[in-house]
């Protein structure tokens, strides 16, 4: 008896110790975080899950406490068999406490699934168990109307042929066990052979022929719509990761190298969001919802257009976000032409550079290079090589010889052109003659005439 009580005080210690632990480290988390910490529903679950140990620790306290404080409870009697206990004083803590020790049990079990994201094997059905609750809620409210639409018809016109349906929290507990196939139809068809009749078959199509099938088709759509945006994340698994990390940090082995033009340079690391192309820029938006968190409108489906010029200088994305939207987005790497957020960083981090400081850059470099020349020197020496001369001497030789015949060729085209000139020349001296021979017959022929008249 004795190392069983050591054993269960060992337990709640243990226990005790990791809520602890498990508190400070939420609290650095909310700490860090802030209220985006709640963003995220398992997160939510572990809150209530430590509060509901919290309150679990004062309930047993307040209940030592009382005993302590209550003669007929404290230790050295309760053994005693003939002496009265009031343990009604303390019985309903106790059964609160059974109470909510069941419903954290559930919650403590529910929050494995935020680890179990960590493994590939679940990460797929854990984003899609996240997401499927979502659209459930919608779901639930349409259910619920339903349900609450019978529970009153039922209350309504069959309150007094059956003890099943004399109260609505009656009628709420039948309409179920009518979903599980285990319910007499006996009440319904002795209270009106008809309608009796009809509302449970309605009730039957509705629910079972619609809204379980509503069901059944929202969990396969998210399901595969999940599948579909996890292909990228299932390249590789986190914890495969982590520990292939760790082995060979522990080995002394660096892997920067392994993926240096992956993970890119200092300078590749970030990127103002208007450098970046508009369909980009409306990716990121979508994704990430900057728009609601620095307060401007942002709907469905974001135009560039319409946000705040100055508040998209404002943003910077790094390398990882980057690439988590490259991986997300396919259509992005294909515009892109590549699937590498580091070389996307370069190529447009270059293309917003302003002109007037790349002039100023390669001034720069051409001084530095010119003033290393100036510093090494310029003489330069080299040795002669005969074929190299042997081929220079040809072609001088044989330009010489084309320099020659050319000045002949040319000599002879200008004595021809003189012969030219002269002949022309005298050419022109004989039509002057024939014209002035022409002009002497024209007037002697005229003076004839006179005469003759």
């Amino acid at each position: 008896m004795a190392e069983s009580d050591i054993a269960s005080f060992s337990i709640q210690i243990f226990l005790v110790t990791f809520i602890l632990l498990d508190t400070v480290y939420v609290g650095f988390l909310i700490k860090q975080g802030g209220l985006r910490y709640f963003g995220y529903g398992w997160n939510c679950v572990e809150v209530i899950n430590l509060v509901l140990f919290y309150i679990l620790i004062g309930l047993r306290i307040h209940v030592y406490i009382y005993s302590s404080s209550d003669l007929g409870l404290r230790s050295n009697s309760v053994s005693d068999p003939y002496e009265f206990r009031p343990y009604s004083s303390v019985i309903q803590y106790i059964q609160l406490y059974s109470r909510l020790i069941a419903f954290n049990a559930v919650l403590m079990w529910m929050k494995l699934y935020k680890y179990m994201a960590l493994f590939g094997v679940f990460r797929s059905l854990i984003r899609a168990l996240e997401h499927v609750v979502r659209e459930l809620v919608g779901f639930l409210v349409l259910f619920f109307c339903v349900l609450f639409a019978y529970a009153l018809a039922l209350y309504g016109g069959f309150a007094e042929a059956s003890e099943k349906f004399a109260t609505l929290d009656n009628c709420f507990f039948s309409l179920f066990f009518m979903l599980l196939g285990k319910y007499e139809l006996t009440p319904l068809y002795q209270a009106h052979r008809f309608f009796g009749p009809l509302l449970f078959f309605t009730f039957l199509l509705i629910v079972y022929f619609l809204l379980f099938n509503l069901v059944v088709a929202i969990v396969i759509d998210t399901y595969t719509l999940i599948s579909v945006l996890m292909v990228s994340d299932q390249k590789h698994d986190p914890m495969l990761v982590f520990f292939y990390v760790y082995y060979h940090k522990v080995r002394g082995i660096d892997l920067f190298w392994l993926h240096a033009e992956e993970l890119g340079g200092p300078g590749d690391q970030k990127i103002k969001l208007t450098n970046l192309p508009g369909v980009v820029i409306k990716k990121y938006l979508e994704r990430s919802n900057k728009g609601h968190d620095k307060g401007y409108e942002v709907t469905e489906g974001p135009d560039v257009e319409d946000v705040d010029p100055d508040a998209l200088e404002k943003i910077e994305v790094d390398r990882v976000q980057l690439q988590k939207l490259l991986d997300e987005n396919p259509l992005l790497v294909q515009m892109l032409e590549t699937d590498n957020a580091a070389k996307v960083i370069r190529r447009f981090n270059e293309r917003a550079k302003q002109p007037l400081t790349e002039i100023t850059e390669l001034q720069e470099r051409v001084y530095r290079k010119l003033e290393r020349l100036e510093k090494s020197g310029i003489a330069l020496e080299y040795s002669e090589v005969p074929a190299v001369e042997s081929v220079r001497k040809g072609l001088s030789e044989q330009l010489q010889r084309l320099q020659a015949k050319w000045k002949q060729e040319l000599a002879d085209v200008l004595r021809t052109a003189a012969q030219a000139s002269a002949g022309l020349i005298d050419l022109t001296k004989a039509l002057e003659n024939v014209q002035m021979n022409h002009n002497t017959l024209v007037r002697e022929l005229a003076s004839a005439e006179d005469e003759e008249a």
